[in-house]
């Protein structure tokens, strides 16, 4: 079931767009999913990896796995690193277009790079002009993220795949093969599952539609988050996840 779920949240076919024998196709399947949420999906995902180190035992999360992108080549920078002669483990992040021998870039000690991300991150809003533009821009990116075409959008799709689902069923009733009548049903309970995702994300819109946030709210919120120490990894993990 694991492996299967794992499939759901990464078949790009869910957003209409496949590659087929190194060709894009954009025609075969409907877009049921926008592009948006599926590379958040995927960002998520790859935040949720991590680096076994090379034994069964070391387990060592990567706190900016999807959020950082190397400044030579744009490239994702993922995990990376090995055991010493004398045990010791070492933990990089290194260049995805390094890994693949077509980038320079060099690279970087991994709990140095979370260190720097989260102090420029503290010095960044602990400005009072910085910390108030943030959260001028954060107001603004909740009013178009909740606003009413948001929900419009939603429900355009949730339709969209309520008809396609009326017309799978139809065409279930009236096959004749058992193999069309299998693939139908596989399709339709792909589809069922991303109703209900959809339905979900409406519920969560329609639940932040009804939160209204103020600049005194977030600075406040702003404030509490700087109680914290940079160096320490449980504050690292905070900041970055939250910002």
């Amino acid at each position: 079931m694991g492996r299967t779920f794992d499939k759901w949240l990464t078949n790009p076919k869910y957003t209409g767009e496949f590659y087929f024998g190194g060709r894009l196709c954009t025609n075969t399947y409907p877009a049921i999913i926008d592009k948006a949420l599926f590379e958040r999906v995927q960002k998520r995902l790859a935040a949720n990896r991590y680096f076994a180190g090379g034994t069964a035992t070391a387990r060592e999360p990567y706190l900016l796995t999807g959020k950082a992108f190397c400044a030579h080549c744009g490239a994702a920078m993922i995990s990376d690193g090995g055991t010493s002669r004398t045990g010791q483990q070492h933990h990089y992040y290194i260049c995805k277009g390094k890994k693949k021998g077509v980038c320079e870039k060099r690279r970087e000690d991994k709990d140095s790079l979370e260190m720097f991300v989260t102090q420029v991150v503290y010095d960044f809003l602990s400005d009072e002009n910085n910390a108030r533009k943030a959260v001028r821009d954060t107001l603004a990116y909740y009013k178009k993220r909740t606003g009413i075409d948001s929900v419009k959008s939603i429900e355009g799709k949730i339709a969209k795949v309520q008809w396609d689902i009326d017309e799978m069923t139809t065409a279930f009733i009236e096959a004749k093969n058992a193999l069309l009548r299998a693939n139908i049903e596989k399709r339709m309970n792909d589809y069922r599952i991303l109703i209900e995702d959809l339905q979900s994300q409406k519920a969560q819109l329609e639940r932040e539609r009804g939160r209204q946030f103020t600049e005194k709210d977030i600075m406040e919120f702003i404030a509490d988050l700087l109680k914290g120490n940079p160096a320490d990894k449980d504050y690292q993990r905070k900041i970055i996840e939250i910002l």
